[in-house]
């Protein structure tokens, strides 16, 4: 376990450079069972250790499955919601369109 640990900050300060910019978003991708999601969700958890908000979801390939159901769950993530929330109304009322939980939270605003 040590060496993921060593690993994932190396890999850290890799990618991020020595720091992390806002809005950074990271698109893993490679053959299944290599290990992306562990990948992916060790890197979210040392993000948020440095004091970064981070988000992630999961996309897969199923029939029936709603578009844009990825980008709502990412959007109803931990780290997404207090930026949500401080978004103007207007920016709100669309993010309503994916997210329509919001319009029961704040009953003023119109899809």
């Amino acid at each position: 376990m040590a060496d993921v640990v060593v690993a994932l900050v190396e890999l850290g300060d890799l990618i991020f450079g020595g720091g992390i910019v806002a809005g950074s978003v990271i698109l893993l991708g490679g053959e299944p069972g290599i290990g992306k999601s562990r990948l992916a969700d060790e890197l979210r958890q040392w993000v948020e250790r440095q004091g970064h908000a981070a988000a992630a979801t999961r996309a897969y390939a199923a029939e029936g499955s709603p578009a844009y159901a990825p980008i709502a769950d990412w959007l109803r993530s931990a780290g997404l919601r207090a930026q949500i929330a401080q978004l103007e109304v207007i920016w709100l009322s669309e993010v309503a369109r994916l997210l329509p939980e919001l319009l029961v939270e704040r009953p003023t605003l119109r899809p």
